[in-house]
């Protein structure tokens, strides 16, 4: 199965106060569905455990078109775009009921081993085969996710990170970047606009009960975010916004 779609009604707990799918919930429907893919494709989470190798985030970019609402039904589609060495590049596709592309995204994955968490070589880890690859490319495909610091801080944002927000990797699930990302805003800017676009560049793993600093900068409808626990970068994004 090159290509994997399903269909998902948004729950209520999917949603924020406005009723729009939430940043967290965007990113665990997709993780849901490629971890779902991956192991039709037989290199998922079981697999991988049994090899003693593990799937990381390297970087995200998602563009939005619009955030669906409470009890809309929606189709997430996925597919493989290419295995490199060490590398695996996967794309993302949301639509709704009329079949208007919601969202798109890709997700650069590298393989590490679980003991020693260097990069392994995929094909020698894993049975791959060019059958597992659909090829297709999304427009943004081949540009790299690079992003500097933030130049300023002009918001500051403290807190822990919780032991509830970890995966299985014993790492912060990287689903919860961006919504820590937009939490550090503040309410007012979360009241008055929505995302467009997402990058994120994950650097290194944040742990539970870990004291997490997000220096913020914003120009315009931009906001630029290094997230550091100790002095050191974990990540780096960038989110788009527009008016609603």
């Amino acid at each position: 199965m090159k290509r994997y779609s399903k269909n998902h009604i948004l729950k209520i707990y999917e949603v924020n106060c406005f009723g729009d799918l939430k940043l967290l919930s965007l990113f665990n429907i997709l993780q849901e569905a490629a971890s779902e893919h991956a192991e039709i494709l037989g290199i998922g989470y079981e697999e991988c455990f049994k090899r003693e190798v593990a799937w990381v985030a390297a970087s995200y970019r998602v563009d939005i078109k619009r955030l669906p609402k409470i009890g809309e039904q929606i189709q997430i589609e996925t597919w493989i775009a290419d295995l490199q060495t060490v590398t695996s590049q996967r794309c993302y596709r949301l639509k709704d009921k009329d079949n208007n592309i919601l969202a798109e995204g890709i997700t650069n994955w590298a393989l590490i081993s679980t003991k020693t968490l260097r990069p392994v070589i995929i094909s020698k880890s894993l049975q791959t085969t060019p059958e597992q690859v659909d090829g297709e490319r999304l427009a943004f495909s081949d540009e790299k996710i690079r992003l500097a610091d933030p130049e300023r801080n002009d918001k500051e944002y403290h807190f822990i990170s919780r032991f509830d927000e970890m995966d299985t990797n014993f790492h912060i699930n990287n689903a919860v970047y961006p919504a820590w990302a937009a939490e550090s805003l503040g309410q007012e800017w979360l009241e008055n606009k929505t995302p467009k676009m997402i990058q994120i560049n994950f650097k290194n793993a944040v742990k539970a009960f870990e004291n997490v600093d997000i220096m913020t900068q914003t120009e315009n409808n931009e906001s630029l975010h290094k997230i550091g626990v100790d002095n050191q970068t974990k990540a780096i994004i960038k989110i788009n916004w527009q008016d609603k």
